[in-house]
């Protein structure tokens, strides 16, 4: 046969003409079977619509897509008179043959599709596609589907590569062992996750068949004081502190605008519970402030000007195990997928040796270390 009908028929029928079989085997045993994949929920035409979304916010109109517009003819432009002109590529496109200039432009369609089109000068770009063969670039069509239940996991199948003599030639099943989580932003999919729902933990843990003894609490978020002259010598660090009522306080060191930052912490005795995050009033409990401002008086009048304290106008959540004490563990029936911290505002001094414990636990699958 000749060139041309050998580079045809290695086109069209997706057939390696100068690949021995030796090669074939080997680069079937040197491809991974550890492929990454990444799942659009809703449909493929998400991700081009996001692209042309983002592609609307480049300024000053630097970024075009053309979606169902046919690609007639690739010209490659060069000046061989003049070497100091850049080549560059005109790209014709539509029904009405409309011209667009490229400084590059990469094809990625299949070959079957590239010989729809009309590239110029035809020698150059035949030249490079036997180049790429040659160099055993096999061409491919991936076609994912997506079934409402994992049928394969019925013949033990929980993921992995085949070949088949079929056309079809190979199968990639994905992993589905993977955990996946979707939100109102989005999905994602990872191996391990660690939960820090705060708030949250009793709603989110409900829907894993765990149901926490844990009650959850509104708090006004802080009160700010400016740093009285006499203590601007002194460094104020984070500190906490309990008092004989059990009310409890924190206080962080000053901003750049010299204001230092005390914040209420749950009293369990003399605060009330809500049932929800969405009952959150965002109203800050007078009762709890005006006893806060009693203790700041009583401890802190050398340390904080009294006078002017910014109030809060919001609230925070916090929350806290009936037993007062905290859970990190695994989530039972996930202990190789799932680890829970029940971490709250009140913690987050120990914020640093508790992330430590969690990464450890969940690295070490189970492990005791």
């Amino acid at each position: 046969m000749s060139r041309g009908a050998i580079d045809f028929i290695s086109l069209m029928y997706n057939v390696d003409m100068q690949t021995s079989l030796i090669e074939m085997v080997r680069s079937t045993v040197i491809l991974t079977l550890n492929p990454e994949y990444t799942q659009i929920d809703g449909g493929f035409n998400l991700l081009t619509d996001e692209f042309e979304r983002n592609c609307k916010n480049v300024p000053n109109g630097r970024c075009n897509i053309y979606t169902n517009t046919r690609v007639k003819e690739v010209h490659y432009m060069e000046n061989p008179n003049n070497s100091s002109i850049r080549p560059w590529v005109r790209l014709v496109i539509g029904e009405n043959s409309t011209a667009i200039r490229f400084d590059s432009v990469i094809v990625s369609t299949t070959a079957r599709a590239a010989s729809l089109i009309e590239f110029e000068p035809r020698s150059l770009f035949v030249d490079k596609y036997r180049a790429w063969r040659q160099l055993h670039y096999d061409c491919a069509t991936k076609i994912a589907h997506s079934f409402s239940r994992s049928f394969w996991r019925d013949e033990n199948i929980q993921g992995g590569y085949s070949i088949t003599d079929l056309p079809i030639r190979a199968q990639q099943i994905p992993d589905q062992s993977r955990m996946h989580i979707t939100t109102d932003r989005g999905s994602l999919t990872a191996e391990k996750i660690i939960f820090l729902p705060g708030a949250f933990t009793k709603t989110i843990m409900s829907t894993l068949g765990l149901n926490l003894s844990i009650n959850l609490y509104e708090l006004p978020s802080a009160v700010h004081f400016y740093r009285s002259q006499s203590s601007s010598n002194l460094t104020v660090s984070t500190w906490s502190f309990t008092s004989t009522n059990s009310d409890h306080y924190a206080g962080f060191p000053q901003d750049q605008s010299n204001y230092l930052r005390i914040e209420p912490r749950i009293n369990p005795t003399t605060m009330q519970t809500i049932n929800s995050p969405l009952d959150l009033t965002n109203k800050p409990d007078q009762q709890i402030l005006d006893r806060m401002l009693t203790w700041i008086g009583q401890h802190l009048s050398q340390t904080v000007d009294l006078t002017n304290p910014i109030m809060p106008i919001d609230t925070m959540l916090d929350s806290m195990l009936s037993d007062k004490g905290f859970i990190l563990d695994y989530i039972p029936g996930f202990e190789q997928k799932l680890v829970l911290g029940t971490d709250s505002w009140s913690s987050i001094q120990y914020m640093p040796a508790f992330a430590e414990i969690l990464a450890r636990l969940v690295l070490t699958n189970g492990s005791s270390t």
